[in-house]
């Protein structure tokens, strides 16, 4: 059977013109999870725990006992750190990975680093760490689990269909800047 002329090309011309809407779609997940971590940035530095337990992996939060649970387990963290003169002054994202599926299909992944900055007793601590967005609905939302102390074999119990050669950043020690070293925006 032969293929009419206009029919050979218009199966690549289709393709090529889907391409800039498939690499929109593979960016979506970039802003959903920039947009979430500032929402979550914003409830960090406010102490609005109830949405940063809104925006956390179900399964983490059903482990700790529930939302309420979380809610209280956070803010007692965050008051402990205040009594030790620990104060969290930013957090910064730095990147987004790309997005990757669960062997099943059921889950996607996206991995994002941040750093997170504490004034503390001595001067300021920046530690970089990073999260794992994960997605039930195609990446058209996220809940998020903070990795970057977990132990491997733990995150892939957490997270079963997480693909085994998802490589993931390996944990770094905090920047320390001691007190004398740390410049006055208002001093010359």
């Amino acid at each position: 059977m032969a293929i009419a002329p206009g029919r050979r090309i218009l199966g690549p011309l289709v393709l090529l013109l889907a391409l800039p809407m498939i690499a929109i779609a593979d960016d979506d997940h970039v802003a959903i999870i920039t947009a979430d971590f500032e929402a979550m940035r914003q409830a960090t530095l406010a102490g609005d725990y109830e949405t940063i337990a809104g925006f956390t992996y179900p399964r983490l939060i059903e482990m700790i006992g529930g939302r309420e649970q979380m809610v209280q387990m956070i803010g007692n963290a965050m008051a402990q750190l205040e009594e030790q003169g620990y104060h969290i002054t930013e957090r910064e994202l730095l990147s987004v990975s790309p997005i990757v599926q669960s062997e099943s299909g059921a889950e996607s992944y996206a991995i994002f680093e941040t750093v997170l900055e504490l004034h503390t007793p001595d001067g300021k601590m920046r530690q970089k760490s990073f999260s794992i967005a994960i997605s039930t609905d195609g990446g058209k939302s996220f809940k998020y689990l903070d990795a970057g102390n977990l132990p491997p074999e733990q995150l892939r119990m957490m997270l079963p269909g997480l693909p085994e050669d998802l490589e993931l950043p390996a944990p770094e020690e905090p920047e320390v800047i001691p007190a004398g070293a740390i410049e006055d925006p208002g001093q010359p």
